[in-house]
């Protein structure tokens, strides 16, 4: 998938006619208006054939085009280097990979499992590496709208990982199409191409919401919290466990809250963190993907206060900072609520404002400042940290560097064996208060350093990788690997080929 230029945006019906005469019949008129007057019919003659309508096509193609040169329009991310480094990526037909069963689905994407085919490994041993394939949907291609944005989605998110390649914790573009973008989103450039624009990447196993999903079940059949050792009299070895458990959903926090400062160096907003976005691969390496809603915060947009007129309600609603909801102006600090409201989920094991309609949840949530129960027996800077990172000021967050150093105290203090009552003295960071008036914000610098995250992570790695596009609904699981892993690594649910990948890679239609 080469780079697009301006050049590119004047693609005409012409390059994307179909030899079939049923189709011909509909595309004899190729100025623009005549054909987006006849599309509707267009697509559905087209449709009936088994066909992607040209004029479809030629739109989706351009919307993907589009997408791509507004990401690169005054940005510091998609820089001139980046530019050049997208004529290094590694290219690859359909031809070149073995592509196997379908992972899942999601909105506009599916999701193959694949590999490279043997002539193409150099001799390499071992098994091949897994991948994921993702394209577009063939039935998304009768709708002219979800057609345009589903292929401006995945050029999107194909650019994004591959700005943000290198940091362990977010999901490795493996290839993409070979081809320019436009040829690649209307078919046009190999009859032999069946899956038109596609990306490939390191194929995940198992979602955090599946773990939390294990997690809950578990904690069910237990009948006690999580932080029962705080409080209750139990043996050792029962004590010790449960400061396992605990530790392993901290070092799962602190590789989220890594990777989300990388994202915030880099001064783009993910607006979409939730436990079906972070996954895990096959050696349990926790990964963030789906980058469907991400967005570079370019200097030359930002208000004077440091916010941003971005898209309203985007996102997943239990997750979303009341702003987004109330879609007032907005900046990074959206991700720092919705990583309080995942830290609380992943300690607590309760799914944040289950049952709540839309209604409830805005009347509730974002009007009334409802906000989960935090446990008094949880370590005081623990519950502070949460409370600051879902405060309805944006200013009171903390950054992420901010929620990495608590939380690394926190660590230490459990890997210590000492735990932290509600009542025990300990140093916070900053003030706890979550009603602060609002100060200037400023966005975190892109050449700030990345902090060390040796002392948080085993050897081995953390867990947590891809997730199925989905809202709010709880989903069940299958049967699954009840072998106890090694205390301080964090335990996926692993299916048995990786995990049913429902929704996995999906996209959005808000993207501004």
């Amino acid at each position: 998938m080469v780079a697009p230029t301006s050049d590119e945006v004047k693609v005409t019906a012409g390059t994307m006619e179909r030899k079939d005469d049923e189709c011909d019949n509909h595309h004899h008129h190729r100025d623009q208006k005549q054909i987006q007057q006849c599309l509707s019919s267009c697509t559905c003659s087209c449709t009936a054939y088994g066909k992607v309508c040209p004029a479809s096509a030629m739109l989706a193609s351009k919307a993907a085009v589009d997408a791509v040169l507004k990401l690169q329009e005054n940005s510091v991310l998609f820089d001139n280097k980046n530019k050049k480094d997208c004529m290094n990526l590694r290219k690859l037909d359909c031809d070149d990979l073995d592509v196997e069963e379908t992972l899942g689905e999601g909105g506009f994407c599916t999701v193959k499992a694949c590999t490279l085919k043997q002539h193409l490994l150099c001799g390499e041993e071992g098994d091949p590496q897994p991948l994921a394939m993702k394209f577009l949907k063939r039935s998304i291609m009768a709708n002219r709208k979800q057609f345009a944005h589903g292929a401006a989605d995945l050029a999107q998110e194909a650019y994004f990982l591959h700005a943000l390649r290198g940091h362990p914790n977010i999901l490795n573009l493996y290839a993409v199409t070979a081809g320019d973008l436009a040829s690649n989103v209307s078919m046009s450039n190999n009859n032999n191409n069946k899956y038109g624009l596609f990306i490939t990447v390191d194929r995940l196993y198992s979602t955090l919401e599946q773990t939390l999903e294990q997690w809950r079940q578990e904690q069910q059949e237990q009948k006690e919290p999580l932080f029962a050792f705080i409080t209750n009299s139990m043996s050792s070895e029962h004590k010790q466990h449960k400061r396992n458990q605990f530790t392993q959903r901290i070092q799962i926090a602190i590789q989220i809250a890594t990777a989300m400062q990388y994202l915030h160096q880099h001064r783009v907003v993910f607006r979409d963190l939730k436990p079906d976005n972070i996954g895990f691969d096959k050696d349990g390496t926790l990964k963030i993907f789906d980058f469907g809603l991400a967005k570079e915060l370019k200097p030359n947009e930002s208000h004077a206060d440091g916010r941003y007129q971005l898209t309203g309600n985007t996102g997943s609603r239990r997750y979303m900072a009341p702003e987004v909801a109330k879609e007032l102006p907005y900046n990074q600090t959206v991700d720092v609520y919705s990583f309080g409201i995942l830290l609380h989920e992943l300690l607590s094991g309760e799914k944040p404002f289950y049952g709540y309609s839309s209604a409830k949840h805005m009347a509730n949530v974002v009007m009334g400042g409802e906000r989960p129960h935090v446990d008094k027996h949880w370590p005081m800077n623990l519950q502070c940290l949460m409370k600051r990172c879902w405060s309805p000021f944006p200013n009171a967050r903390p950054d992420f560097s901010t929620i990495l150093q608590t939380l690394q105290e926190v660590l230490l203090a459990q890997q210590q064996q000492q735990p932290q009552h509600h009542n025990h003295p300990h140093k916070e960071p900053q003030d706890c208060s979550t009603t602060s008036p609002e100060p200037t914000t400023t966005t975190s610098s892109p050449t700030t350093k990345t902090r060390s995250t040796s002392l948080m992570v085993p050897s081995g790695g953390l867990a947590a990788l891809l997730r199925p596009k989905r809202a709010t609904r709880l989903r069940s699981h299958g049967s699954h690997d009840d072998s106890s892993p090694p205390p301080s690594i964090p335990r996926p649910y692993l299916g048995k080929r990786g995990m049913s990948l429902g929704g996995l890679f999906s996209s959005s239609s808000f993207r501004k």
